[in-house]
This record gives structure tokens, sequence and C-alpha cells, in this order.
């Protein structure tokens, strides 16, 4: 009788246990099925469930496992539970937990199968390891400190290298206050952040520095479904590269400033829509307008309005708009661009010259102008001064060789009657009776002809740099040349001996240098030492640009105190009974040379002869 109430009460536990169980022979053929699992296959009747198998409802693997395992477990062995996918006839897939045993059913061997659905639960653990995952993803993402606090401030959840920073492992630190594991001065600002996230229930933003290190940091409150704060989660990332960029931008902006308020140029720089963004001091100082006054104007009104150009035409604003429209059109103008050299009228009606170059800034939204411009009224005064300068002086020059051509023409004419009369009476006192009178006519007659090739030097003089002729390439092997022959009959008479190394080519006027190589020579030869054949000897060399030429004699020599003096205009060393000439050959080469942008000077050794030197540009 009692075993008869147990079984009962067994049954009656089996029909309402809200688990599956059912019992199926060694082939799968159901023999039981509780009402929960008639529910879960969708089974009708437990007549309907017998007649099928209990492998049915699974994928064709699974079910091939749950054959194997009944074998296994008419062998006595051990199953383990099992979590497998089970198919609803609506064609539904649920996950099941299974605990099979062998039993003995109504006298024959069978399996029983316990089955739980256990999908809804599985699905809350996947998403509880979702969000855990998800939580420790976010705070160990490119962060420096990751943490998640309740409101209290206890710590739920923390970044591997927050609690690096804060001296602890991530699991010792959970359960903790994170006011109680921070110094103090950090824990005030952050605290500050904290309540006023949980007050506003809106995400706080600060930036904050611990240690040698700033940081972005964000406290965002985590609301429940009735908008209440349950949690704080705090991010900061390290900004520390991104504050120094910055720092050290602001000093260069600072720098930049300083630069362009001290400088006395002026700067103006516009926004990408061509105002002016920028007027430094220098801008005020030379236009006269004050920075307040221009900053947000189109830099072409200004242009329109100050700039006294004829280019501009009758619609200088126009003209303006068109210019800096080009300028923001051509992307392929990146370099500085010389604009004007202009005039300007300030507001007092002062007018003054400006030069002007612009230059292009890329920036996010295209390309911003930049002016750079510079007074130079003085310059210009200056240059029209020089320029009149100039203007008069080669006045003055034309009505000194007008002077010299005239004066040297009128004496022409009574000198040669000085000297032809003169000679007229020397032929008339040859008999000798008055020797005297034949001695002072021959000084008359001297000096007369002294006084004519004085005059044709001084023409020549003259001449130099006023109707001399354009440089060209000049081969130096050829002028000398030409002016050996011009020496030629002096060379004869006192045999001198001229040679030369290899002379180059240079730039210059022909005539006047085959001038300075005539004079140099001649004066070698003149100046000789009694009893001494001349000994001439040009060479050159390169020096810097220039061709560097040297004229080597064994005359008389110069003293040193004598060195400058021999190129002054009429200066003489000697008498002129002793070495004939006019002074003026020295000269004469020191003004041709020096038209070429050259130099000439002389080293000598007294006594023992000179070198002459002189420079030339190159061809």
């Amino acid at each position: 009788m009692q075993d008869n109430e147990e079984n009962l009460n067994f049954k009656v536990l089996v029909e309402h246990s809200s688990d599956a169980i059912v019992v199926h022979d060694l082939d799968g053929k159901i023999l039981y099925a509780n009402p929960a699992a008639l529910v879960l296959v969708g089974d009708s009747s437990l007549e309907e469930a017998t007649k099928k198998s209990a492998f049915a409802h699974l994928s064709e693997n699974i079910a091939k496992v749950g054959h194997r395992d009944s074998k296994k477990l008419l062998k006595g062995q051990y199953l383990p539970p099992l979590i497998a996918p089970l198919f609803l006839t609506n064609g539904e897939r649920i996950e099941v937990e299974v605990h099979a045993n062998f039993v003995i059913f109504k006298g024959r061997p069978a399996i029983q199968v316990h089955m739980r659905d256990i999908t809804h639960r599985k699905r809350v653990d996947e998403i509880l390891k979702e969000k855990c995952a998800t939580e420790r993803a976010l705070i160990n993402s490119p962060i420096e400190m990751g943490v998640i606090l309740d409101v209290e401030g206890t710590i739920l959840n923390i970044n591997d290298n927050f609690a690096a920073i804060l001296e602890q492992s991530p699991q010792d630190i959970l359960g903790l206050c994170i006011w109680d594991l921070m110094p103090a001065e950090w824990t005030a600002n952050r605290r500050k952040y904290f309540d006023q996230a949980i007050r506003s229930k809106r995400t706080v933003r600060f930036e904050e520095k611990y240690g040698d290190k700033y940081y972005d940091s964000l406290a965002n409150p985590i609301l429940s479904s009735q908008g209440e704060v349950l949690q704080i989660a705090i991010t900061a990332r390290d900004i520390t590269g991104r504050i120094l960029i910055e720092e050290a931008l602001k000093e260069q902006e600072r720098e930049i400033q300083n630069l362009m308020e001290n400088s006395p140029d002026g700067i103006i720089i516009t926004d990408e829509e061509g105002r002016v963004a920028r007027w430094n001091k220098g801008a005020e100082i030379i236009t006269g307008l004050a920075a307040k006054d221009v900053i947000g104007v189109p830099a072409w009104e200004i242009q329109a309005r100050n700039v006294t150009n004829e280019w501009a035409g009758p619609d200088p604003s126009a003209y303006y708009r068109r210019l800096w429209a080009q300028l923001f059109a051509d992307s392929n103008n990146q370099r500085f661009t010389r604009l004007f050299d202009g005039q300007i009228r300030t507001p007092r009606g002062e007018i003054k010259y400006i030069e002007q170059s612009i230059f292009r800034i890329p920036s996010q939204r295209g390309f911003r102008i930049g002016a750079i411009f510079r007074d130079i009224t003085s310059r210009k005064k200056e240059e029209q001064k020089l320029k009149e300068f100039a203007e008069s002086l080669k006045r003055s020059n034309e009505d000194l060789e007008l002077f010299v051509n005239i004066a040297a023409h009128d004496l022409q004419e009574p000198l040669r009657g000085i000297v032809a009369y003169s000679q007229l009476l020397i032929d008339r006192c040859k008999d000798g009776k008055d020797p005297l009178i034949q001695k002072y006519m021959k000084v008359v007659e001297n000096s007369g002809l002294q006084m004519s090739q004085l005059l044709d030097d001084l023409r020549v003089y003259t001449r130099v740099g006023v109707r001399g002729e354009q440089f060209n390439p000049v081969d130096m092997e050829k002028v000398l040349r030409k002016a050996k022959n011009n020496l030629e009959l002096a060379i004869q008479e006192t045999h001198a001996v001229i040679t030369h190394e290899q002379l180059p080519i240079v730039k210059g006027d022909s005539m006047q240098i085959t001038q300075v190589f005539q004079n140099i020579i001649d004066n070698a030869i003149k100046f000789c030492r009694e009893g001494t054949v001349p000994e001439i000897h040009v060479s050159a060399v390169q020096r810097d640009g220039y061709w560097q030429f040297a004229v080597r004699d064994n005359g008389i020599g110069i003293q040193e105190e004598y060195y400058n003096k021999i190129f002054v205009l009429f200066e003489r060393l000697h008498r002129r009974d002793m070495y004939p000439g006019t002074g003026l050959g020295l000269a004469l080469c020191k003004k041709i040379i020096e038209r070429h942008g050259g130099r000439i000077w002389v080293e000598s050794e007294f006594g023992k002869g000179s070198i002459f030197y002189f420079t030339l540009p190159n061809a």
C-alpha cells in the first residue's frame, strides 16, 4: 500500500514538473513523455508522442550523439549533462540542458531523458557576459583611465591602466571607494565634476593634470529606466602631447604677434573671403589707418580708397575686386608675388611710396592672403635726387667736354702760329749771329708743342666714359699686339724686348684697353735705366670673377711714397727735359680701368723696376 502511494506521489511530481521528462527504448522509441515534454515538442497527447522517435526533434549530428550515448548508458557509463539544440514542430530552435540515465521501465531497459529549456537563461547569461565584456573592452580601450562607480564612489569596474596608476590590481580594487585611493588634491577636483554629473544627469567634460601628464576626462551618468542615476562612468584620455603642442603653438603665436607688432613694415592678413583679419602697428603708421577702422573690411575696398595707381582705371574698386578674386582662384600660385611699387594716400592727404609683396596662407577653408608692404618714400626721394644728380652730372660732363673741345680747338690755332713763326725765326738765325735768340726761339717752339700735346691728351681724358664704346668680349692678345704696333718706332729705337704669357678674353672697350697697354708700355720704355735695354713682360691670372693683369719692367722704379701720386692728373715725378710727357698717361689709365669696374695699382723696387697691376671683368 505504501509503495503504491509513493509511486503515486512520484507520478504526480513527474506529471507536474516544469522540466520535460521522456523515457525511450534503446532504439529511440518514446515509451513515456510527461505533459511538459508534450508541450515542449508540440504533441497533443502521449499516444501521438509514442508514435515518434525521441531523436526526431534533434539535428542529425545531435541524433547520432543520442544513439551513441544510449549505448554508453546501457554499458553502465556515466554521461555528464549536455546542452543541445532542440527543434520544435513550429520550426523554432531552443537550447535544452539534457540529463540522461539508464532505467528499467515496465520491466525493460530504457533511457530516461530529463530536459530543461535554458534558452532564456542562456540569453541572460550571454547578455551579462557581453555586458561585462563590453564594459571591459570600453574601459580597456585606448584611454588611460576608465572606471565605473556607483553614486557613492564605489568601484564597480576599472580598467587595467587606471588600476596600475593607483598601484592596485583590478581584482583587489573592486568594491573599494575610489575617493580613498586617490590623492586629496586630485579627489577634490574629480568629485566636483562627479557630483555635477549626478545633479545634472548629463555628461560633464573637464581637463585635469595628474603628475606630469594632462588628461581629457568625461563623467558620464548611467540612468535607470525611471531616469535616476545608477552609476557614473569616468574615462580619461592622455592629452599631454596635445597640450604641449598647444602651448608651443601659443608661444609661437606670441612670438609671431610680437614680431608683427614691432615690425616697421606693414603686415596684413585677410580671412578666406578677403576681409582684413590682422593689421599691425606698422600698417597703421604707414597708411594712417587704425586697425579698428579696417578689421573686417574687404582688402580691395581699402586699396581702391587709398592706392593711387594709374592702371586701376575709372573704377578702382572693381579692378581690385577682380585682382583679389584671381589671387584666391589661382591654386598654383604658392610663392611670394610682387604686386606693385605704388603710391598710397593717407587720410591726411600725404602721398607715400610703398613696396608690397603678397602671399597665400593655406587654411582649412581654403586660402588666406597675407601682404607685407614697406614705406619707400625716403628711398624714392633719394633715387629721384640721385637721378637728377646723374642727369646734372651728365650735362656737366657734356658741357665740360664741349668746353675742352672748344678750348682745345681755339687754342690750337694760336699755338700753331706760335710754333710756325718760332720755327721761321729759328731758320733765320741759322747764321749764328745771335745764338741766344735761336735758343729762346727753341724754348718757345718746345713750349708750343708741349701745349698742343697737352690739349690733345686732355681732350682724350675727358672723353673716357662719355664717348666710350659699349662693352663686348675683348681678346687681350689682339689688344697687346695693337698697342705694340702703335709703339713700333719707340720699340725699334730702344731695342725693347716685350714678352707675354697667354692672355684671356675679357669684357670691355677694346679701344680704351689698348690705350691702357700702350701708356703703361710706353712709360716702361721711356723710364728705362741708362745703358739698359727695356725688358717688359705681360701676364694675367684669374681672381674672384676678374682677370688681374701684370706689366713688369726693369726700369728706374718708383719710390713708395709716390705710388698713388703717379695716377693723379698732371702729376709728374721728373722734369720734362729728362723725361718728356704731359703727366696724363697713368691718370687716363686709371679712369679707363675704373670705368670697367676694376682698379689699377703699382708695386716697385726703386732702381730695379716696377710692376703695374690692373683688373678687368671676365667676358
